[in-house]
């Protein structure tokens, strides 16, 4: 999965990760690509921490609940893709355009179609 990211990657694209996935804490090095949050990097200037906090929860909601937070992240956050695991396949997020899958993750490009929560 993150060598098919590594490969496809453009500029401005933003994906969304499970933030606190420790098989995933290399994504960012190992890819190139920007993400929205996780929990090992974080800041330190208090307005800073604020918004990282923002993101965290949002990303959490989003990882926890399910889709009900996609239209937001979009957004308020311009994320482009959405990295998902196995036994998150089955959730049908109404917006979500499969790009890659195997057998551990799959890669997912968030539609402009998708609905507003605002």
């Amino acid at each position: 999965m993150m060598e098919f990211v590594k490969q496809t990657r453009v500029s401005g694209e933003i994906y969304l990760v499970t933030p606190d996935s420790k098989r995933l804490r290399k994504f960012r090095l190992y890819t190139g690509a920007p993400i929205l949050v996780n929990f090992k990097s974080h800041p330190y200037k208090d307005r800073e921490v604020i918004e990282w906090y923002s993101r965290l929860q949002l990303a959490q909601g989003f990882y926890g609940e399910g889709c009900r937070v996609l239209g937001e992240l979009r957004d308020r956050y311009r994320i482009t893709h959405v990295v998902l695991e196995r036994e998150q396949f089955d959730w049908g997020c109404e917006g979500l355009e499969e790009l890659f899958r195997d057998e551990h993750y799959g890669v997912y490009r968030v539609g402009a179609w998708l609905p507003s929560p605002y």
